[in-house]
């Protein structure tokens, strides 16, 4: 898992640095504004990949369906007076999870807004909106912190076979970031998110469906105009672009479900052996995307896709006269 928390962060880094290059250098004109939103993207995706890599997380349930969390991260607060550090920086990983789906709650309103109401937002009123979408998962990450803070009657690892799973001694007396006894707040601080995410995964696939009905009536009504076809291919593009970023974190959704559906009716799962490796492979779908979000517009929109392409045929053709070079020197 540590591995590949490396690998993630060494690809996402390298990825999301090459993103923040062509944005800069090859941005179009009439993308200028999508462009600032694309560098927020990137910026957040890189802060979620240093804190997971940072203070990386364990989460496992006991017997009694209760859920406990240990560091694994490179950097930990040791000592059981500092555990409310390391929930602290868990708790602000998970923010940052979710600042990534409620952003595109904020860009979608904001590409509906430009399209189907002609209103034309500056960068400032887009970053009021985006900064009320992330009042959301503040609620919840605050619920999050007060459920999981640790008891004092409570703050060693005491599970054997998560001992084993981790490679850890549990006579090390190994300090929990958190515990939760899955009381009413977290229950209700589940169905709070779980409720805010179906609102926003709706919200996204209605304007969505808008968004694409308008410009398939603008391209019928302008069908003769080159510019309505190159406007309307470039809000495809973007439309499509955002789609596949907010598709990615809807394992998160499926995840929350799961947790609920165990709360919910109080299933044992002191059977459940898998359990312990779902948990800790769980993460991954959520720092995952932000590795793979700049593959995506790269791809996907066409003026970052040529100007990747131009620049790797010129690397190419670097390393070909170099090697030429060499063969001649021989």
């Amino acid at each position: 898992m540590n591995s590949f928390n490396w690998i993630a962060f060494g690809v996402g880094i390298i990825l999301n640095g090459i993103m923040i290059h062509l944005i800069v250098r090859y941005t179009h004109k009439s993308m200028r504004m999508y462009s600032k939103i694309l560098l927020q993207t990137c910026a957040t995706d890189i802060a979620l990949l240093t804190i997971n890599l940072l203070f990386h997380q364990y989460s496992y349930t006991t017997h009694k369906g209760e859920t406990e969390r240990i560091t694994g991260g490179l950097i930990t607060f040791n000592g059981t007076e500092n555990r409310r550090w390391n929930l602290l920086a868990f708790v602000c990983w998970i923010f940052l999870v979710y600042v990534s789906l409620f952003g595109y709650v904020a860009q979608f309103i904001y590409r509906y807004l430009l399209l189907n109401w002609d209103k034309k937002l500056s960068t400032f009123k887009y970053f009021i909106l985006f900064g009320t979408m992330l009042f959301i998962p503040l609620v919840y990450c605050v619920d999050l912190f007060v459920c999981y803070y640790p008891p004092t009657d409570h703050t060693y690892l005491e599970d054997q076979s998560v001992a084993d799973i981790l490679a850890l001694n549990i006579n090390d007396h190994n300090a929990l970031t958190g515990h939760s006894f899955n009381d009413w707040k977290q229950t209700l601080g589940f169905y709070y998110i779980i409720i805010a995410c179906t609102i926003a995964y709706t919200i996204i696939i209605t304007l969505a469906f808008l968004m694409d009905k308008l410009l398939k009536e603008r391209l019928k009504l302008g069908a003769s105009s080159a510019q309505i076809v190159k406007m309307v291919e470039m809000n495809k593009q973007i439309a499509r672009n955002l789609i596949i970023h907010a598709s990615m974190p809807f394992f998160i959704y499926l995840s929350i479900s799961f947790f609920i559906g165990i709360m919910l009716f109080k299933i044992d799962v002191s059977k459940w052996h898998w359990l312990q490796y779902y948990n800790m492979f769980v993460p991954i779908p959520m720092f995952l995307p932000s590795a793979l979000n700049p593959i995506v517009s790269i791809c996907i929109i066409q003026y970052y896709r040529k100007a990747f392409v131009n620049g790797f045929m010129r690397i190419v053709k670097w390393f070909k006269l170099l090697c030429t070079g060499k063969c001649a020197e021989q």
